[in-house]
């Protein structure tokens, strides 16, 4: 059971690994977002059972099939080349949900404002289905990651930023969770949006 629950783990994060290199793919620069979105303190009770606990994250899950699910129709995403999500759960934050939105850089900019946008989409959501949603902007708050920052402007050359955002940013999306399988949500962890075919641009560049 333990090997099954790393190897999967190891298969995410390969998936990821694959998709930030088919997203650099035509593409000469990738504004990368991670934005952290929960739940008031009401939701969050660590008192609940397993059982209340698992009801808690199939709504959760609800509310972040609804987001994504209204992506195409929100120009936030329209330069968008790939995200990644991942459901937690945390005795003091109850669940949460991290995501990793990897945008068009030659598209667009202001990285801190978009994350804060889409934290706000993230909010009309969990209002829209009866609950009150936050959200962290991680954005906001990169000096916090001292020289290991993964996000924000990163252009395809840059070895050191990319490196980052793989042996950094990608890893903490996909660590093991052991407790939140055992609740029995179903998926947890997944990827979407990623785009290979660019416009006429040459050849698509490749990265080790």
């Amino acid at each position: 059971m333990i090997n099954n629950f790393t190897d999967q783990n190891k298969i995410n994060y390969q998936m990821l690994i694959n998709g930030i290199d088919e997203a650099f793919m035509g593409c000469s620069k990738l504004l990368v977002l991670r934005v952290d979105m929960g739940y008031r303190q009401d939701i969050s009770n660590p008192l609940l059972s397993d059982k209340e606990r698992q009801k808690n994250g199939l709504q959760t899950k609800k509310d972040l099939e609804d987001f994504i699910n209204n992506m195409d129709s929100n120009t936030l995403f329209n330069h968008m080349r790939g995200y990644a999500w991942k459901i937690e759960y945390g005795m003091s934050k109850g669940f949460h949900c991290h995501l990793l939105f990897l945008l068009d850089g030659s598209r667009v900019q202001r990285d801190i404002c978009i994350a804060k946008m889409i934290g706000e989409y993230w909010k009309s959501i969990t209002q829209r289905n009866g609950r009150n949603g936050l959200y962290y902007n991680c954005n906001a708050d990169k000096d916090r990651y001292d020289d290991n920052c993964g996000i924000g402007a990163i252009n395809h050359n840059d070895k050191e930023l990319i490196a980052n955002l793989k042996n950094k940013a990608a890893p903490y999306l996909t660590k093991p969770d052991e407790y939140i399988e055992s609740l029995g949500i179903g998926k947890t962890f997944g990827i979407g949006g990623i785009k290979t075919k660019t416009s006429n641009r040459g050849r698509p560049r490749k990265y080790s």
